[in-house]
């Protein structure tokens, strides 16, 4: 190569935005390009600018390294010299204020038209944005246990490093064939994904599911899959995806699990009928006690609507009542709900609100009391009042037209008796202080103490009948 030559390349090389070199077949540098010896802060007058070969060694190269990438480097470019084909690696490189920046460092051998190999043309690029990139991915993956990978029909194509900490390997390793993935799945899971692979290669969807590893140490854990394919000009490619480690997660729900089952039971063992509502009033859950009242099952009671199992009359009560529920009371409600034998009886429903540490609403837990019995001694008892008060007040009528002889005042106690404890006053007693004249010492009433006293009337004899007499 002649001068003019050598100069329009080297003109040519520096005007390229990348770092280029030129070594001898052993890889002892022989030229570097303006842009590569201004980062390295080269004097402009040193020979590697111009390609003057100044016989260093083979590995003078190595002292713009990291100390830490010395030793790789290294053994790439040995191996690049042994076999004589191409070779990359990456590296950290020193500049002229003492930093370093990550590099992607490519060799390819340059060979005469006999085959011979003259030497090495090489090219770094600057991959400290990528790898900085990748550091705080790869950091990220690690603190949300989550790793990455790409598959297709003959296997893994890449995994993440923090897949293979999630699988309990070395990092930086080649991502495992199929056999040596299915190997590290649960054997009690190894039909399931096996089956989901298969079916994910056939239809080309998306998945998500969960499986439990085995980890080389023995350790369990429960790795959530979800993949998506990756078309490329309408050809399908493969799938790229996560596995993500939510064993944590698992056990927690397997508690929650438990604890909801456990309360499960103990609400179905209550003797009151008890339901489970959403915030909105969805229905959720309701115990045995009250399934068995209804004589209907779970799904039968889920899929209800409101009032379906209330007395008619109550119906539109129990509508309003309940679009007024609000979470800073326990509100209730009496009501009548139907049995399995088409018949009715009272309950009590009281509601009482469960939030979480904010105040929000979170369920309804409805514990309806069986009040018949006390609805019944309530009827009785209105009953009983008003029979009292008819026979007070044909006591009254009899004693206005009458009053009260000696013969007659025991017969009047009683009844007088019963009237004080029910108004809590004696009238008679209050008649005798206000000194009254009594209705029966009028001789036009004659006709009607004498009917009296022979027996034609007696008190329960009604005011129209007494009346008559008088007139008669």
């Amino acid at each position: 190569m002649n001068d003019f030559t050598r100069e329009s390349l080297q003109c040519t090389l520096n005007l390229i935005p990348a770092h280029i070199w030129y070594a001898d077949p052993s890889i002892s540098l022989t030229f570097l390009n303006e842009r590569s010896a201004d980062y390295l802060g080269l004097a402009k007058d040193h020979p590697l600018r111009f390609g003057i070969e100044t016989g260093a060694a083979r590995d003078s190269h190595l002292a713009f390294l990291h100390p830490d990438d010395r030793e790789t480097a290294r053994k790439v470019w040995s191996e690049c010299v042994r076999s004589g084909s191409a070779g990359e690696v990456t590296f950290r490189i020193r500049n002229a204020e003492g930093g370093y920046r990550w590099f992607l460092s490519r060799a390819e051998p340059r060979r005469a038209d006999d085959g011979t190999l003259c030497g090495w043309i090489g090219i770094n690029l600057d991959i400290e944005d990528r790898q900085r990139a990748e550091f705080y991915l790869a950091q990220g993956q690690r603190l949300a246990h989550i790793g990455s990978w790409a598959f297709n029909a003959g296997g893994f194509e890449y995994w993440s490093a923090g897949l293979f900490q999630i699988h309990g390997l070395e990092p930086g390793g080649k991502a495992p064939s199929t056999p040596e993935y299915m190997a590290l799945v649960h054997p009690d899971d190894r039909d399931f994904v096996a089956h989901e692979m298969q079916k994910m290669l056939a239809e080309h969807r998306g998945f998500d599911f969960t499986k439990r590893i085995v980890r080389p140490d023995g350790a369990v854990r429960h790795i959530r899959c979800v993949g998506t394919p990756v078309p490329e000009g309408g050809t399908f490619r493969g799938f790229v995806g996560t596995g993500m480690d939510v064993t944590e997660q698992e056990q927690l729900t397997q508690a929650l699990r438990k604890s909801e089952e456990e309360l499960r039971q103990i609400v179905d063992l209550a003797p009151q009928h008890v339901g489970v509502l959403g915030p909105n009033g969805e229905r959720l859950y309701a115990n045995r006690t009250a399934l068995a009242y209804l004589g209907i099952r779970l799904d039968d009671w889920l899929h209800a609507t409101i009032g379906s199992h209330v007395h008619p009359d109550d119906r539109e009560r129990l509508i309003a009542f309940a679009s007024r529920l609000s979470v800073g009371s326990v509100p209730e409600l009496e009501l009548r709900l139907r049995k399995n034998d088409g018949s009715y009886r009272w309950f009590l429903a009281r509601y009482n609100p469960v939030c979480d540490e904010r105040g929000r609403l979170l369920r309804w837990y409805v514990a309806c009391t069986d009040i018949e019995e006390r609805k019944r001694a309530e009827e009785r008892l209105q009953q009983e009042n008003v029979a009292l008060r008819e026979e007070i007040d044909k006591t009254s009528v009899f004693e206005e037209i009458v009053g009260t002889s000696p013969a007659d005042g025991c017969a009047c106690a009683s009844f007088q008796g019963r009237s004080q404890r029910f108004h809590g006053t004696d009238h008679g007693r209050d008649r005798d202080r206000q000194g009254a004249r009594r209705p029966c010492d009028s001789p036009a009433l004659a006709p009607l103490v004498e009917g009296i006293r022979r027996g034609q009337l007696r008190r329960d004899t009604s005011r129209a009948d007494c009346l008559g007499t008088v007139r008669a």
